[in-house]
């Protein structure tokens, strides 16, 4: 199979401004390969020129929360545990006034 120039065949099908079907039979060239062959050489069928960005990890930083827990133990053994309290559950759980 003979190597393809992408870039030209971009150039040609741009300027004959027919669809991609159109072209691909014209010139005997599957629609899969016309697709595949700028996929492969990093260009885009939507304009020839410019190279596909890949797609990159980023790094996600959270911001810092703390997170508290709490175990009351009663007098009879029972166990209350409270997990994943942020700071104004706990000011709030804190405040409150027994009667």
């Amino acid at each position: 199979m003979a190597k393809r120039d992408w870039s030209a065949i971009h150039k040609s099908w741009q300027e004959s401004g027919k669809s991609v079907a159109n072209f691909c039979k014209e010139n005997g060239i599957s629609v899969s390969s016309f697709y595949n062959g700028f996929k492969r050489h990093g260009l885009s069928p939507s304009d020839g020129s410019k190279p596909r960005s890949r797609g990159k990890f980023v790094k996600v930083v959270l911001p810092q929360r703390e997170i508290f827990s709490i175990v009351v133990e009663l007098p009879n053994g029972l166990r209350i545990k409270l997990t994943e309290l942020n700071e104004s559950v706990l000011a709030a759980l804190l405040s409150v006034k027994g009667a």
